[in-house]
């Protein structure tokens, strides 16, 4: 679906991002906003603080990931079918 409108906004360039040459003539990046996007509300934010479960999970999962990297520099070919290696 099209907008019924949009609204042209022009935004500068940062001077300090340029290299120390400027071109002769300085663009612009031309944004373009859909008017029945921009009056809807923003979507609601993502709660800071994550749940003790996944807090759970996340060590769980690291340490998981440690005693593999172990086993790993133990023998790095243990993931391989000694078929595969042949």
């Amino acid at each position: 679906m099209m907008p019924a409108r949009w609204t042209s906004h022009k935004i500068p360039p940062k001077v300090a991002a340029r290299p120390a040459v400027l071109p002769a003539r300085v663009n612009s990046i031309e944004v373009f906003v859909d008017e029945e996007c921009a009056e809807e509300p923003a979507p609601s934010q993502v709660p800071k603080s994550p749940k003790p479960s996944v807090l759970k999970l996340r060590q769980a999962t690291s340490k998981n990931l440690k005693k593999e990297t172990e086993l790993l520099k133990e023998n790095p070919l243990r993931n391989f079918p000694l078929s595969s290696l042949r």
